[in-house]
């Protein structure tokens, strides 16, 4: 599949390639275990480590989570402060069930935007959820990453508009409606880890 897209940017495709590419991105999958998005999002919550890393400087640690994150092909990485009415009330809803009363009480809510090629709202195949796979990645590796070092962190469910104006997003997922490159933004991670508001670029 990979070496087809040359052939598709330079209009030398066939009839055959066509088909089987819109079959790639559009077709959704037959069984869903075929594809990792589930399983990541159904992935069970690992514990802290018992120690934790000292954090001087909440800024340098948001920074550093935006690395992380770029590394794994993030292109913006978002904090809000959710420890305050109405805000708290709405990640509450969205956290799982079992660990409201756990990370109910975190301060920050991380999020991050992916680019997307195509729209995966429409591109229902296993190449057009490849960005979905990706977002559910990011947060899954931010989640473990933070845990390891010492704090509490849970991923959520899909973030509420009102957590995206919080976090900076509402505007740029708002944006990329309708057109190419299309915005994901992962679900949020949820945690106690020293952190302050911000949204941070790829030019930071």
């Amino acid at each position: 599949m990979k070496e087809l897209l040359p052939r598709f940017l330079q209009g030398t495709s066939t009839g055959d390639d066509r088909r089987l590419w819109d079959q790639f991105i559009n077709r959704p999958a037959r069984d869903p275990a075929n594809a990792v998005v589930e399983t990541l999002l159904r992935a069970p919550e690992g514990r802290p480590f018992p120690v934790k890393t000292a954090v001087h400087d909440p800024v340098a640690m948001s920074g550093h989570l935006r690395e992380v994150a770029r590394f794994y092909g993030a292109d913006l990485l978002a904090v809000a402060a959710v420890d305050r009415e109405p805000l708290a009330s709405a990640v509450r809803e969205i956290l799982p069930e079992g660990l409201v009363q756990e990370a109910g009480c975190y301060s920050w809510a991380v999020l991050c935007t992916l680019r997307a090629p195509y729209d995966p709202a429409s591109a229902r195949g296993i190449g057009g959820q490849f960005v979905v796979q990706q977002a559910a990645i990011v947060s899954f590796i931010l989640a473990g990453y933070i845990r390891e070092m010492g704090y509490g962190a849970v991923r959520a469910g899909s973030a509420p508009q009102a957590l995206l104006a919080a976090a900076g997003l509402g505007q740029v997922a708002k944006e990329s409606r309708g057109r190419a490159p299309y915005t994901v933004v992962t679900n949020p991670v949820v945690t106690d880890i020293p952190l302050i508001a911000r949204t941070i670029g790829s030019d930071e």
